[in-house]
């Protein structure tokens, strides 16, 4: 997985990750909403980051980030990109369309350091910036990304979302097509691969039937 190739599809795009199972959570209710654990964490400290302290909605800002930015934390951001099984969800967000302010990751920086208690919120500088929630109006387009892509998939844009059309989509750029590797090579050995299976297993669970 390499940031540059990511950036040079994602640049000038403001865009949130997720999984494919939150992403049916999400059409089902019409917005994205902070994740209050009823969907597991991506990480452990997840749970301490900005967004999950302050009860808000994480996106990436690739429009106002300059591209040293971007690329120098390219080893903090990229890893959402691909961490979901089948595969992860982008989201393009529509800055204009949203209906509350974005934080800018200055102000969340300040407020992790001077306002919240100890121990220090986790942000990822520069490109990381949070909104209360965030309107299915407000996408632009919805692509697939699994850990085996060079860059994300054409996916879906105009406004036809479904899960249907993203595993179509997902389908078409080779996402789910990992079923000539073992789990094993897949996720690899150890307590993290098990979790990863587990993960694995229980996306793939919900793929068919896709409700619209």
């Amino acid at each position: 997985m390499n940031g540059r190739q990511f950036y040079k599809v994602l640049r000038g795009s403001l865009f949130h990750c997720t999984s494919r199972l939150a992403f049916g959570s999400i059409l089902k209710h019409g917005v994205i909403k902070p994740n209050t654990g009823e969907f597991p964490w991506t990480y452990p400290q997840s749970q301490n980051s900005y967004g999950s302290r302050r009860g808000k909605v994480c996106l990436f800002d690739f429009e106002r980030s300059t591209r040293r930015q971007c690329l120098e934390t390219a080893d903090r951001w990229r890893q959402f990109l691909q961490v979901h099984q089948p595969y992860t969800v982008v989201i393009g967000i529509d800055r204009a369309a949203l209906p509350d302010r974005v934080i800018e990751w200055e102000q969340a920086n300040h407020e992790a350091w001077n306002v919240l208690p100890e121990p220090h919120a986790v942000i990822i500088p520069y490109v990381e910036v949070w909104v209360p929630e965030v309107p299915v109006s407000a996408f632009k387009w919805v692509r697939p990304s699994c850990r085996f892509c060079k860059e994300p998939g054409r996916g879906i844009e105009g406004g036809s979302w479904s899960l249907s059309g993203l595993d179509s989509s997902a389908r078409e750029h080779g996402c789910l097509d990992c079923h000539w590797l073992s789990e094993k090579e897949m996720f690899g050995s150890g307590l993290a691969g098990a979790l990863a299976r587990l993960a694995f297993r229980e996306e793939r669970s919900h793929m068919e039937p896709a409700e619209e």
